[in-house]
C-alpha cells in the first residue's frame, strides 16, 4: 500500500517546532510504488536467496517500496513486510511535494486499517484509548519517529502508527465517516459472517438509531470488520460497510476469509458438477445429488468469477459428461486446479464432510492434498458438519487430472441434519469452498 507524506507545519504554534523538525526527515522522502512482474515472486525475510519465505507475490500486485539493498526491494504488500528481488518489480515513483514539513500546514489523514488503535503514547506498550475504524479521518498534530499524535472527530488525542494513515487531501474539519469504536470495543475474532435472517438491517451506526442503508437475506456471506458491544460492523459484497445486530450473524474464528483472493487474478479453474442428466447420482429427502452438486458449483463460480478467475464447468445443466469428458476439459484448458463437487449416502447415523485427492496417478497429488485440506477445513468450520477427514483415493477425474484436483462430498443426504444444510445452505457450502481455494493460493 502506498502511503502518501503526513505533511505539517510550525504556523500553527512555535511549541511544536521541534516536533516536526524531528520529523521532517522521516517523511519527506520519495514513496514508490511497483507492480510484480513475476508470476510468482518470493517475499523473503531477509535480502538473500538463502532467507526463508514469509509468502508469495503475484503478478500484478501492486507494492510500496521502503528501501533498496544489492538487487532487492523492501517493500510492503497488505500489511507483511519482507524483500524481493528488484529484477522482478517495476517502479513508478510518486514524489513528495519536496518542501520540509516546516514549511507545510497541518494535514488530515484518514485510517486505512480495518483497526487501528490510538494509544497514550508512541509505543505498542502503550495503553490503548480506543480503536479508529477505516475510513475515520483524523487531524494529525505532530510526527515522532513512526507515530503521529492525532486528534480523532471526538477530540480524544492519542498516538497511532503512521503506516495505517494516508494524507486526506480535504482541509476541512474531519468528519466522523466511519463510527469510532470505544475503548471497550474489539476486533472481530472472524472475518466473514453468515446472516442467519431474513430482512436483517444494516445501519450506519451501531444502534437502532443508525439509519437503514441495506436489507440483507438470510445465508447471505459478509466481511467482519469490528465489533461494538452487541453490533458487528460489515463490508457487503458492494464493499459498502455498516452496523448489524451480531445474534443474526454466523461467525467463527477459523473461518476466515483469506487474506488476499486477488491471487485468484490469472488463473484457470474447472468446476465439476457431479453426475448430471441420466445419472442423479444418490437421492433422498427429497433431494438428488445432481442437482445440489450443480446449485452449488453455480454458486461457487460467481465468486470465483468476481474474483478474477477464469471458470470453466464441466456442465452449467442437467447433461451428462462423461468421466473421461470431464477430465478432458480440464486437462486441454490446462487448468490450474479441477474441483468436483458431490454429496454422500449411507446409513441415516452416517454424517460429515470427505475431501479426496489422488496420490496414483495424479502428478500434483501433493498440491491436491494441500487444496482438499482447506476446503475441508472451511466446510467444516462454516457448516458445522463432522469432519471425516481429507483421504487418498483414486476416483478417476481425480486420477487422470494433470493438476491439483479434489474431489468433495459435502455431506449426507441421508443423514437428517446434514440433508438440513444440504437443502437450505447450499450458497454456504459454495462460500467455503471458494474460501478454501484462496487459503490454498495464498499459501503457496
Amino acid at each position: 500500500m502506498l502511503k502518501k507524506s503526513l505533511i505539517y507545519s510550525v504556523c500553527c504554534s512555535a511549541m511544536l517546532s521541534p516536533l516536526f523538525a524531528n520529523a521532517s526527515h522521516s517523511f519527506a522522502a520519495t514513496h514508490e510504488q511497483a507492480t510484480v512482474t513475476a508470476n510468482t515472486l518470493n517475499l523473503r525475510s531477509n535480502p538473500s536467496t538463502k532467507s526463508s519465505i514469509l509468502g508469495k507475490l503475484h503478478k500484478n500486485n501492486k507494492i510500496e517500496i521502503k528501501n533498496e539493498k544489492n538487487g532487492w526491494s523492501q517493500i510492503i504488500y497488505q500489511n507483511k513486510q519482507g524483500w524481493v528481488s528488484s529484477t522482478y518489480i517495476k517502479k513508478e515513483k510518486v514524489k513528495s511535494t519536496g518542501a520540509t514539513l516546516a514549511q507545510k500546514t497541518i494535514s488530515y489523514a484518514v485510517v486505512i486499517a480495518n483497526k487501528l488503535n490510538l494509544r497514550t503514547s508512541s509505543s505498542t506498550n502503550s495503553k490503548v484509548i480506543t480503536s479508529l475504524v477505516k475510513n475515520t479521518k483524523v487531524t494529525v498534530l505532530s510526527v515522532k519517529g513512526s507515530w503521529s499524535q492525532v486528534r480523532t472527530p471526538s477530540n480524544q488525542v492519542g498516538w497511532v502508527a503512521n503506516t495505517y494513515l494516508t494524507e486526506s487531501k480535504s482541509a476541512s474539519k474531519p468528519v466522523d465517516s466511519s463510527p469510532q469504536l470505544p475503548a471497550t470495543s474489539k476486533p472481530s475474532t472472524s472475518n466473514i459472517g453468515i446472516v442467519n435472517t431474513s430482512g436483517l438491517n444494516v445501519r450506519t451506526l451501531p444502534s437502532t438509531n443508525g439509519k437503514v442503508i441495506a436489507s440483507l437475506s438470510k445465508n447471505t456471506t459478509v466481511s467482519t470488520l469490528a465489533v461494538n458491544g452487541n453490533w458487528t460492523q460489515i463490508k457487503m459484497s458492494n464493499n459498502q460497510t455498516g452496523w448489524v445486530a451480531s445474534r443474526y450473524l454466523i461467525t467463527s474464528p477459523t473461518a476466515q476469509v483469506p487474506f488476499s483472493s486477488s491471487v485468484l487474478k490469472g488463473k484457470t479453474l474447472v468446476i465439476d458438477a457431479g453426475h448430471g442428466g441420466k445419472d442423479p447420482g444418490t437421492s433422498a429427502n427429497g433431494m438428488s445429488e445432481k442437482d445440489i452438486a450443480l446449485d452449488v458449483t453455480k454458486s461457487l463460480v460467481k465468486r470465483l468469477e468476481a474474483s478474477g478467475a477464469k471458470v470453466i464447468m464441466t456442465r452449467e445443466g442437467n447433461t451428462y459428461p462423461t468421466l473421461e469428458d470431464r477430465v478432458d476439459i480440464a486437462n486441454q484448458h490446462d487448468a490450474d486446479i479441477f474441483v468436483s463437487v458431490h454429496v454422500n449416502s449411507g446409513p441415516p447415523s452416517a454424517a460429515g464432510t470427505e475431501s479426496y485427492y489422488d496420490s496414483s496417478k495424479n502428478p500434483q497429488s501433493a498440491e491436491g492434498k494441500m487444496l482438499a485440506t482447506e476446503i475441508q477445513k472451511q466446510i467444516n468450520t462454516l457448516l458445522g458438519t463432522a469432519n471425516r477427514g481429507v483421504r487418498d483415493k483414486g476416483f478417476y477425474v481425480i486420477k487422470y487430472t494433470e493438476m491439483p484436483s479434489v474431489l468433495v462430498e459435502l455431506g449426507f443426504v441421508t443423514n437428517s441434519e446434514d440433508a438440513k444444510k444440504l437443502s437450505s445452505q447450499r450458497n454456504l457450502f459454495a462460500q467455503a469452498i471458494y474460501n478454501g481455494i484462496i487459503a490454498y493460493y495464498n499459501k503457496q
